[in-house]
């Protein structure tokens, strides 16, 4: 319990909270403080909510970089308490993507229809039919199961010994799915098979490192058809977040730059500026970047032994270079998603890149005029030679992303005959992007890699010798993903209604669900 707060910026009575970024977690914060009552300001790096969840304008054509698809594991609840999600802002996923290996011109559609995919995975590799009978027989088992559970872990600072005995009630269907077999990376499982496309098939369905019920739990919520795809991409689900938290009366001050959290008394008080400004609350959230949170703003002051090793030691995602190109074209028939294994390795930023993946998108999301297209290729990349090649020489660094957009639209073209004659428009974000605008570690479009050992783990949010301090977003979230970004920021309010002798936040006024396909 923090000791007895001292009066901040609110008014008498009311409590306020400096809330560190304006990505998903830091709206979520400022929307939930307010229905609290709690007087709420968001200070923003950049000059536009989002964070990670980025998009941006060039000419007649919009970039996205943000959220790729929507997970509906428990109920779509969340989102559009937070403003999130309105009328039609979905429209529901039939497969994950079409895979191709190049070297054999072996094409699969990873689709719904487990049935369907069960006999296209057998076809390509007999030899492995029973290791393909196990993984559909398990998506087929976690169909129906609320995922939502996994997501919404409390934090040590709220959970009680009753909610980890319901939680595990409720998951019942699932536990044993957590262990065992269904536990191991998905890499691992990948590398027992015989045939190499379907080695590279499963490696490519996410992230090697997560573990296996994690892609057969994605499967059964594309099967159960509750995996979709926003319409209009982050615009409007950061916009509608925005709008909610504007609504409620919440500040948002853009180009503020936190440079250091304040604290007297070993309690935070309010934050410093990079422009030296100083502002102050009763309470601090950060829904920032965990390491420069905790290093930098804090100087490691209140890093105990466990989170020294946390950051230490456990994996964060890989960065990525990512290259859109405004096309003049259409894609008929072709899927939102599409990953093709190389025959032979690109060269990007001086490392060898043995895959590449893309999306999308058209007029039917606003992202561009009648007749066109937006194409985002994507390549996952390293921080280190991108930072170099900048520090270096900034002409270097210009003519590398010049090569990797040519090299990346290059092998499209082997795709896409005649792609490059339609291209109006080449937009190319490196990690050293990502950084500037959102100051991720290592220019990351996340956190913490969900691996089998953390998944199911609850992150303390407060650090030892510091009170009237919490965090939220994806440092705090095993995985980072975007419910579980909306609910850090719902918990990090409870946590400081909890030190304020109150209730939980109420809920957003309840009205009927708009339809949202």
């Amino acid at each position: 319990m923090p000791p007895p707060r001292r009066a901040g910026k609110g008014r008498p009575g009311h409590a306020s909270v400096i809330i560190i970024g304006a990505g998903i977690a830091g709206l979520s914060a400022g929307i939930y403080a307010r229905l609290a009552g709690l007087e709420a300001t968001i200070l923003e790096h950049h000059t536009r909510a989002g964070g990670v969840a980025a998009w941006w304008r060039r000419g007649q054509y919009v970039i996205d970089d943000g959220i790729h698809f929507i997970m509906d594991g428990g109920g779509l609840e969340a989102y559009r308490e937070v403003g999130a999600l309105g009328p039609g802002s979905l429209s529901r996923m039939d497969g994950l993507g079409r895979f191709t290996d190049e070297s054999t011109g072996t094409r699969i559609d990873t689709t719904g229809d487990l049935d369907r995919l069960r006999t296209d995975l057998r076809g390509i590799s007999p030899g492995d039919a029973a290791q393909v009978d196990w993984f559909i027989d398990g998506a087929k088992a976690l169909r129906g199961v609320d995922m939502g559970l996994i997501e919404s872990f409390r934090p040590p600072e709220l959970a009680g010994t009753l909610d980890g005995l319901w939680a595990m009630w409720k998951m019942r269907r699932l536990l044993r799915y957590l262990a065992g077999r269904y536990a191991r990376p998905v890499g691992d499982f990948a590398g027992g098979l015989r045939s190499p496309v379907l080695r590279d098939l499963f490696r490519s369905l996410f992230l090697p490192e997560v573990p296996v019920w994690f892609i057969m739990m994605t499967l059964a919520l594309l099967a159960d058809g509750r995996m979709s795809l926003l319409r209009t991409g982050c615009r409007d689900f950061i916009g509608g977040m925005e709008a909610k938290y504007r609504s409620l009366g919440g500040e948002m001050v853009f180009r503020s730059t936190v440079e250091r959290i304040m604290v007297e008394g070993g309690r935070a008080l309010g934050v410093r500026l990079r422009d030296g400004a100083e502002r102050r609350a009763d309470y601090v959230i950060s829904a920032a970047d965990g390491r420069s949170t905790i290093f930098s703003m804090l100087e490691g002051k209140y890093a105990g032994r466990a989170v020294r090793e946390r950051y230490a030691g456990w994996k964060t995602v890989r960065p990525l270079l990512t290259v859109s190109y405004g096309l003049a074209r259409t894609f008929e028939g072709e899927p939102h998603f599409s990953f093709l294994q190389l025959a032979s390795p690109l060269r990007v930023a001086g490392r060898p890149v043995g895959a590449l993946s893309w999306r999308i998108m058209d007029r039917r999301g606003g992202f561009c005029p009648e007749g066109r297209s937006v194409l985002q290729a994507m390549v996952e990349t390293e921080w280190g030679p991108w930072k170099e090649l900048l520090e270096k020489d900034i002409s270097l660094y210009e003519m590398e992303k010049r090569d990797a957009a040519a090299a990346i639209l290059q092998t499209l073209g082997r795709v896409y005959p005649g792609i490059g004659a339609s291209v109006e428009l080449t937009d190319v974000a490196t990690p050293c992007t990502t950084w500037r605008y959102t100051l991720n570690h290592e220019g990351a479009w996340g956190g913490w890699l969900i691996t089998p050992e953390l998944v199911t783990k609850s992150l303390p949010i407060t650090l030892p010798g510091l009170s009237g301090f919490c965090m939220a977003g994806q440092w705090a979230t095993p995985g980072g993903s975007v419910p579980g970004c909306i609910v850090s920021g719902k918990y990090a309010v409870e946590l400081l209604l909890k030190w304020e002798g109150r209730r939980s936040p109420p809920a957003a006024p309840q009205t009927p669900p708009p339809a949202l396909y």
